[in-house]
């Protein structure tokens, strides 16, 4: 066997290509770095479609509490902001 014989090249599901486009946008939205949520990234063989890569359920249930963590934090801060009005609004 040739070398290239021996590998196996992988491609990219829909749900992989579709969580980097969140991960781009959670990375602009947080003004947090990119490649440190890139680097969280787990992937294994597609059971459906074999030669592609899927997200790892541990990865996904990972990303929906990080998700989940980020919107209870912005509905805290949307709650301190409406009971504690600036002067701004009152005048």
């Amino acid at each position: 066997m040739s070398e290239k014989e021996d590998k196996k090249y992988f491609g990219l599901n829909d749900a992989v290509i579709f969580q980097v486009r969140e991960l781009i946008q959670l990375a602009m939205l947080t003004e947090t770095n990119l490649v440190d949520h890139l680097r969280q990234l787990r992937f294994e063989e597609s059971t459906e479609t074999p030669g592609l890569l899927s997200l790892t359920p541990e990865y996904v249930q990972y990303h929906n509490n990080v998700v989940e963590g980020l919107m209870k934090q912005v509905e805290e801060l949307t709650k301190a902001e409406m009971s504690d009005p600036s002067e701004d609004a009152i005048n």
